[in-house]
């Protein structure tokens, strides 16, 4: 299913941030939500869900808030050239671009699986 954020949220250059989805949930027994990009937004923008795959269990109860990265580098380019006396003389810097998710927009999805039990031995 489609998430859409709740609030407006930009996200600058580098950074982290919890976007909040106003999703509670009380998944059933063997089950987990997975969250996953919006492949065209991936595509397309630096952005990025910070643990994709992101795992929602059974036993969380609080609000959904989605971790996203802006992997856009803060400083992009640099433009100099160096004087004669061998220092460097920057002529300009080209700034990394914030990311903007707009209150209602959608911005990454949830799919809900069931989760496969194991039991594991110790073996020599």
């Amino acid at each position: 299913m489609d998430v859409y954020a709740i609030e407006d949220v930009t996200i600058h250059p580098g950074e982290t941030a919890l976007v909040r989805t106003g999703i509670k949930v009380a998944l059933p027994v063997g089950y987990e939500f997975q969250v996953r990009p919006k492949s065209g937004r991936a595509l397309k923008t630096k952005f990025r869900i910070a643990n994709s795959p992101g795992t929602i269990d059974q036993e969380y109860r609080d609000e959904i808030k989605i971790i996203i990265d802006n992997i856009e580098p803060p400083i992009k380019q640099l433009f100099y050239e160096f004087n004669d006396d061998g220092t460097v003389n920057i002529k300009g810097i080209e700034h990394g671009s914030d990311f903007h998710i707009g209150k209602g927009e959608k911005f990454c999805q949830l799919v809900l699986m069931e989760v496969p039990k194991a039991a594991l031995y110790r073996v020599d």
